[in-house]
């Protein structure tokens, strides 16, 4: 199950790009998308019982080694470092993977790891015109540690210019697994967006589209009778 706790949206000249945030484990998503970002210390790809890497492979039957030997995309070369191979008979069209390092700790170095990633993403954009969307966990808050503020700080300044280069992508999911971390992500959100301690998806749970669809199909009913009336029809 997929649970929407908040959003960001930005308008470009490649029109409206958004950032949304989900609990959910990031391999049972229940939105589409063309891309799924894993992350990895550097070089260990070995899939144990338990890591999301194991989880994928186990339900993908995809070598997530085999793809880090053979990548079409690879910026390893760089500090911290991601890499993109192509997927074939999965749900997505791509893996990209990023690679973290013990150093990984701060808002400098996590920072060179988002410009490293979203450079990847915005690759991938111009090579393949029909991707719109990506599923991704908040990088640097598994092992790192990172304080959720300072990687949603680099990642929607970062994120938000790259994806407005973007043609084509339109959507990045952010998805946590635990119960325990959302809450705290969630507010995280807001303050480094200068919202209030508000949750989004009170604003635009179901019930509330629901209720205003209904409340559109009245207004459009309205006007379409006196349309007829006036029209004489």
């Amino acid at each position: 199950m997929s649970e929407f706790f908040n959003h960001y949206e930005i308008e470009t000249q490649n029109g409206i790009k958004e950032f949304s945030l989900y609990q959910s484990d990031i391999l049972s998503f229940e939105k589409n998308t063309d891309i799924i970002v894993l992350s990895a210390h550097t070089n260990s790809y070995y899939p144990k019982a338990g890591t999301v890497i194991w989880s994928f492979e186990k339900k993908h039957g995809i070598s997530v080694q085999m793809l880090a030997d053979h990548p079409m995309i690879d910026f390893r070369h760089y500090w911290g470092g991601a890499w993109a191979a192509k997927l074939l008979h999965c749900p997505y069209s791509y893996l990209v993977c990023v690679e973290m390092t013990g150093q990984a700790t701060d808002k400098e170095s996590i920072g060179r790891i988002l410009n490293v990633f979203f450079t990847t993403l915005e690759l991938l954009d111009r090579i393949d015109p029909s991707i719109s969307s990506v599923i991704m966990p908040l990088i640097g808050a598994g092992r790192q540690k990172i304080a959720p503020e300072i990687i949603l700080d680099k990642l929607f300044q970062i994120g938000s210019e790259s994806i407005a280069r973007c043609r084509h992508l339109n959507h990045i999911h952010i998805a946590e697994r635990s119960e325990d971390k959302i809450p705290a992500i969630n507010a995280a959100m807001n303050a480094v967006l200068n919202r209030g301690d508000c949750e989004i998806r009170d604003l635009f749970g179901e019930e509330s589209l629901l209720l205003l669809l209904d409340q559109l199909r009245d207004v459009v009913s309205h006007l379409l009778t006196e349309h007829s009336v006036l029209s004489g029809n």
